[in-house]
């Protein structure tokens, strides 16, 4: 049988909120939404601990999660139900120590991103390990890839010690082989005078094999071809989009990063906002930005949802605020939104899967 997901219109959302007298009620048109549309939860204890790296789904709507905190691949359907996990804790093959990203080819084979064992590893579409390869030393491993062919690309910078700032932010494999063919894309000019530390890549392949790259605390678009040579840049940035204003000195960003985390966090995450997503739609960018925002007197995570026309190269509508995070979108063009909450029993995360729908 067919499944019927909600239909969601995203230029009729946006005029709703954009007809809204106040923050709490934009959030709750589409929330109010999304709860009573959502497919599924998922609580804590199903192989999962509620801390995450990358989430895909697949062309059968099968919900991919790498789960950090259980260092876990586990695999759902569009119901809820644990279908299987993908490999396991070890140093055997197929194991993994630190899972963190995952990308998928176009047969759907998985690939996950080791971070304690500092590399790739292939698995068949069912499940199966077939090979690996190793990381260089150089680069982060990557959190975000795409597999484009016989092509890995890896949205992960490289770092520099002592200097916090970030270079060579995309690398492309040969996924076979594991050969480094090239490395590219240099945290810009504007954030390295900003002296803004640790500034991360969100990036995609479309089906053509262009490579699209936004750095997390700038709204700027770069567009790359396969060989790492530029072809164009777009963006404005949202009126929502609160920028940091960057640190005078670099000791004075030193200083920042020798503070605690849980610090760091409280001073730079929670009151700026960040790119965490880009799905690409037809011929639409997706861009899903992370926020901090007052609601109803509390500090509250908060997602914008934007959608760029890549004709125009403009934004089609006034912006999706919601506290559910836009994670995928497969072939089908269904997007998946999830959120984490608090139960009684511990954390769940609420799944919903909405057909998307441009009415201009």
């Amino acid at each position: 049988m067919e499944k019927r997901f909600p239909l969601v219109y995203i230029a009729l959302i946006s005029a709703l909120f954009a007809t809204a007298n106040c923050f709490a009620q934009k959030i709750e048109q589409f929330d109010n939404f999304f709860r009573k549309n959502k497919q599924f939860t998922i609580h804590q204890g199903n192989g999962l601990s509620g801390v995450f790296g990358e989430i895909v789904c697949n062309e059968n709507d099968n919900l991919i999660i790498v789960d950090v905190g259980s260092k876990n691949v586990v695999v759902f359907d569009s119901i809820g139900k644990k279908l299987m996990n993908i490999g396991r804790e070890g140093k055997g093959p197929g194991e993994y120590l630190q899972p963190i990203g995952i990308g998928l080819d176009s047969k759907g084979n998985i690939f996950v991103s080791d971070n304690g064992g500092r590399k790739l590893i292939k698995y068949n579409k069912n499940g199966r390990y077939e090979r690996f390869f190793y990381f260089g030393t150089d680069h982060w491993i990557p959190k975000k890839l795409s597999v484009y062919d016989s092509l890995l690309i890896a949205f992960a910078p490289k770092f520099q010690p002592p200097s916090p700032y970030l270079y060579e932010n995309i690398q492309i494999y040969n996924v076979k082989s594991g050969q480094l063919i090239q490395s590219f894309f240099k945290t810009s000019d504007k954030l390295l005078d900003k002296k803004i530390p640790f500034v991360l890549p969100v990036g995609l392949v479309s089906e053509e094999g262009k490579i699209f790259v936004c750095l997390d605390r700038e709204f700027l678009i770069y567009v790359f071809d396969l060989r790492g040579k530029e072809v164009e840049k777009f963006g404005e940035t949202p009126l929502y989009f609160k920028e940091f204003e960057g640190f005078k000195s670099d000791v004075e960003a030193n200083n920042f990063l020798k503070k605690p985390y849980d610090e760091q966090k409280a001073i730079f995450h929670e009151k700026y906002s960040r790119v965490d997503n880009i799905l690409k739609y037809k011929d639409y960018l997706v861009i899903s930005t992370e926020s901090y925002e007052n609601v109803l007197g509390k500090n509250e995570k908060v997602y914008y949802i934007d959608v760029i026309d890549l004709k125009s190269k403009k934004k089609l509508c006034t912006s999706l605020k919601t506290r559910y995070h836009l994670i995928c979108m497969n072939k089908e063009n269904f997007v998946f939104i999830l959120s984490e909450n608090e139960y009684e029993n511990g954390t769940a995360i609420e799944v919903g899967y909405f057909k998307f729908s441009i009415n201009k």
